[in-house]
C-alpha cells in the first residue's frame, strides 16, 4: 500500500475528530477555552496540510492511470474537499463566537 493513501484518512479523521470536540464542549465547555481553539485550529491546519499532500501526490502520480481510475481519485478528491469545506467552516464559527468583540 502506497503512503500517500493515508493522507485521505488523515482528512476523514480529522473532521471526525472536530465534530468529537465541538460535540462534547457544546452545552458546556469540558476542556478551557484556550485549550479547546488551539485544538481545533490544529485539526484545522493537520485536515489541510494532509489534503494538500494528497492533492499533491495524486497530481504527480496523475500520467500513469487510465481513465477510471483518474476519475475514482477525482471524485475522491472532491469528496474530501467538501469535508474540508465544512470543518473550516465549522471552525471558523466556534472561533467567530470566542472571539467576538
Amino acid at each position: 500500500m502506497k503512503e500517500y493513501l493515508r493522507f485521505g484518512w488523515n482528512v476523514v479523521i480529522s473532521v471526525f475528530l472536530t465534530f468529537f470536540f465541538i460535540g462534547i464542549n457544546f452545552s458546556r465547555l469540558i476542556l478551557p477555552e484556550a485549550v479547546f481553539t488551539f485544538i481545533l485550529v490544529l485539526l484545522a491546519v493537520y485536515g489541510v496540510a494532509s489534503f494538500s499532500s494528497l492533492v499533491y501526490w495524486n497530481s504527480s502520480e496523475g500520467t500513469e492511470l487510465d481513465e477510471e481510475r483518474k476519475s475514482k481519485k477525482i471524485l475522491k478528491v472532491a469528496g474530501l474537499a467538501l469535508l474540508l469545506a465544512v470543518q473550516i467552516w465549522l471552525v471558523s464559527k466556534v472561533l467567530m463566537i470566542y472571539f467576538r468583540p
